[in-house]
């Protein structure tokens, strides 16, 4: 009851971007679809950080360095809590904190993953190491595990992967990803 008290839930479509106080973090947890998470830099670039899915937890940073935006890549639903607030009333429940610390480990895994792919490996690694991450992660389309349903776009994974459009779509386009 008292985590509930905390929760703002919502429904999001595609496109929406999610309004979140950017002077607090927030925990979010995406009970169903897909977001985007991206970091506004200098000048207005943009840069994906993280594509989050049904199930997932995870923390919105405050504004510091950047400010960050998250968009619903498809019809989501999510609920989302002011993040010391929860973690206050959450820290007295281990089996809560085993839970956040679990998820918490499991995202850094995946950064570091993608720190490796983006800093030591070409377009070609980038969009296979990419498409293997998603595989993992989202069940493959009718049981074929040869085929994934992404969400996401091709800019977007350009975006996220530091390449551009057309660099993903020949990658998609030449058969060897």
């Amino acid at each position: 009851r008292q985590l509930g008290a905390l929760a703002t839930p919502l429904h999001v479509r595609r496109g929406q971007d999610i309004e979140i106080d950017p002077a607090e973090a927030a925990l979010v947890f995406l009970s169903s679809g897909a977001t985007k998470l991206g970091a506004l830099a200098s000048r207005g670039r943009h840069q994906i950080v993280a594509f989050h899915f049904g199930g997932d937890i995870f923390t919105i940073p405050a504004v510091n360095t950047h400010r960050y935006t998250l968009t619903g890549l498809c019809e989501s639903t999510l609920t989302t809590f002011p993040a010391r607030e929860f973690y206050d009333r959450a820290g007295g429940n281990p089996s809560i904190m085993r839970a956040l610390l679990e998820r918490s480990q499991t995202a850094l895994f995946r950064y570091r993953d993608k720190a490796v792919n983006l800093g030591q490996k070409s377009a070609g690694e980038r969009v296979a190491g990419f498409l293997l991450a998603m595989w993992e992660r989202l069940e493959p389309a009718g049981g074929n595990s040869a085929t994934i349903d992404l969400p996401m776009s091709r800019a977007d994974i350009g975006e996220s992967l530091g390449l551009k459009i057309e660099t993903v779509s020949r990658q998609f386009g030449s058969g060897s990803v």
